[in-house]
């Protein structure tokens, strides 16, 4: 996973502690599933991202929005380390 080395907090976090929000991604499990279609509006550095695509899979879509040029790269680089594109 890639993160913003100039990021002192939610990127900072993730490089500490490998994750950020563990309760965000227990709903976020307990409301996608395989085919969904899903809008990710500011994904940073996209781990969100990466774990409602996996949950949604192939037959699923994931529409990612990130306004910040920084983070937007960032979040097309993880995407593709996860085969994600």
């Amino acid at each position: 996973m890639v993160v913003d080395p100039k990021d002192n907090a939610v990127s900072k976090f993730i490089r500490e502690k490998g994750r950020y929000d563990v309760a965000q991604m227990r709903f976020i499990k307990g409301v996608l599933k395989a085919g969904d279609n899903v809008i990710n509006l500011g994904s940073q550095t996209g781990l969100e991202a990466i774990y409602m695509g996996k949950l949604i899979g192939p037959s699923g879509k994931l529409f990612i929005f990130e306004p910040y040029s920084v983070s937007y790269n960032i979040v097309r680089k993880n995407m593709f380390l996860n085969n994600l594109e």
